[in-house]
C-alpha cells in the first residue's frame, strides 16, 4: 500500500509530465465557459494587463465567440484539398 508521501510524489510527478506535455506541444486551445461578469473580468485583466503583470505567463494568442474546433489532421486535410494535392494553389 502507497504512503500519503509516495502518493502525493506520484501526483506531483503526473503534473511535471503534462506541464512538459503542454511546452512539448507549444500552442494549445483553452475553452472556457464564462457565466458571470467575475469571470469575464479574469479574461479581461488577462487579455489586458501589463505584459510584466499578467497574471497568466502564456501568452493568449486567440479570442473568439464563435470558431469551431476542429483537428490538427483534418486542418490539414482541409489545407491539402484547397492547395491541391501537390500543394500547389
Amino acid at each position: 500500500m502507497a504512503t500519503t508521501e509516495q502518493i502525493g510524489n506520484d501526483a506531483i510527478d503526473r503534473v511535471n509530465q503534462m506541464c512538459d506535455s503542454l511546452v512539448a506541444r507549444g500552442t494549445i486551445l483553452l475553452t472556457v465557459e464564462v457565466q458571470d461578469r467575475e469571470a469575464a473580468d479574469e479574461i479581461f485583466r488577462w487579455m489586458y494587463s501589463e505584459k510584466d503583470r499578467k497574471p497568466m505567463k502564456a501568452h493568449l494568442q486567440q479570442i473568439s465567440w464563435d470558431s469551431a474546433v476542429v483537428s490538427k489532421s483534418d486542418a490539414e486535410a482541409l489545407r491539402m484539398i484547397r492547395e491541391g494535392e501537390g500543394g500547389n494553389a
